[in-house]
């Protein structure tokens, strides 16, 4: 069967506001997702939301909002920049001026926020793994968070984003 050169618009929508929007967004944009990569397409917010109706910001929201991890792919420049980061981050994580964190917290840390396999991980899913409580888990990232900002690599990072 030959590939459409668009993506394909799902049926199960409602009017919302004068404006067609899925009754399920979160299963809306994975049935999307799957589809958009089994005909070939790229898997992005923009063909995603001309699949579902969503506003193409709102993608990333819903299923932020919803715990499931991402399912956009990032383009090729966007995957080395991240995974440039990641290392920037892990790095930093280990660094001497942290000597001072407990190795959980540090584990907690890297787990929450894909230091170690690249994946992101819900509050509840980091506390249920670890067996703390989601205050904990949020303190720990913001307690690192404000040390690593101090640290010349990171406040690099910061000016380099800005150029």
């Amino acid at each position: 069967m030959a590939h459409s050169s668009k993506p394909r618009k799902n049926s199960k929508q409602k009017k919302v506001g004068g404006r067609k929007a899925p009754i399920d967004p979160v299963n809306a944009i994975v049935k999307a997702a799957e589809g958009l990569k089994r005909d070939g397409h790229m898997v992005n917010a923009s063909n995603i939301s001309l699949i579902t109706g969503l506003p193409a910001k709102n993608v990333e929201a819903v299923l932020k909002s919803s715990g499931r991890p991402s399912i956009i792919i990032p383009n090729p420049r966007e995957k080395l920049i991240l995974n440039e980061m990641r290392q920037i981050l892990t790095d930093a994580l280990h660094s001497p001026d942290l000597e001072g964190i407990r190795k959980k917290s540090k584990d907690i840390y890297a787990y929450r926020y894909g230091l170690a396999d690249g994946q992101r991980h819900t509050l509840k899913e980091t506390a249920k793994k670890f067996g703390v409580t989601h205050g904990w888990v949020r303190a720990i990232g913001t307690k690192i968070n404000k040390k690593m900002r101090q640290l010349p690599e990171i406040q690099r990072l910061r000016i380099d984003s800005k150029n």
